[in-house]
């Protein structure tokens, strides 16, 4: 599903982020020769803090998030393992180890990290909304519309969250609800090509036969 694995895509490339929005937001910088000489200034400096706090587990989620930026998967998943051990009921990290998992291609990871995330914040929607769109990528449908159902009840105004639940709902062969749901995300953002693409899905699915089990 064409929509579907852009949005995963883009959940993923903010969820690389979202530490920094808690201290005092981080920003991305594209990976090229000026960037990489910030991001590898910001490393020296984080690790002459940690020297001074070693155990900040903050401190190691920014210079995780550095290395991120690096593309060095390894030094950044030492470093968000150091935090969520250092803080092991913070949300965000799991949240961010995930994305650091899905970068490496350990979905099976990712998707422990993600529940993990989701137990400590049931009402983050960040957190369902990225746990739903794996489980979808996963064909665990009916998860993944539970997640996107309780995350709209908590914001009813994301045609995102409706576009999401109306791929699981597709895939679920709901076609009517799935139908809802694109109407209602038209609603929400009338001008949003990705509308097009998920009725384009649901009546692909429609005129489909179902798989057999």
């Amino acid at each position: 599903m064409t929509f579907l694995k852009s949005l995963v895509l883009a959940i993923a490339s903010l969820c690389l982020v979202v530490l920094g929005a808690i201290s005092g937001a981080l920003a991305l910088e594209s990976i090229d020769s000026p960037g990489e000489a910030i991001e590898r200034d910001k490393i020296k400096q984080l690790t002459s803090q940690i020297k001074v706090e070693p155990k900040q587990a903050l401190l190691y989620a920014k210079r995780g998030q550095c290395y991120v930026h690096l593309k060095d998967w390894n030094n950044a998943l030492a470093d968000t393992n150091t935090a969520v051990s250092l803080s092991p009921n913070t949300a965000l990290f799991y949240l961010a180890r995930g994305s650091i998992y899905s970068a490496m291609g350990k979905r099976d990871l990712e998707e422990v990290d993600l529940e993990r995330a989701v137990k400590l914040s049931p009402d983050d929607v960040q957190c369902l909304r990225k746990l739903a769109a794996l489980y979808t990528v996963n064909h665990k449908y009916s998860d993944a519309r539970d997640l996107l159902s309780k995350a709209i009840s908590i914001k009813s105004n994301s045609a995102e969250l409706y576009l999401l639940r109306a791929e699981a709902l597709t895939s679920m062969r709901i076609f009517p609800k799935a139908v809802a749901d694109c109407d209602q995300a038209e609603k929400l953002e009338p001008e949003s090509k990705e509308i097009a693409l998920v009725r384009s899905e649901i009546k692909r699915v429609q005129e489909s036969k179902p798989t057999e089990k």
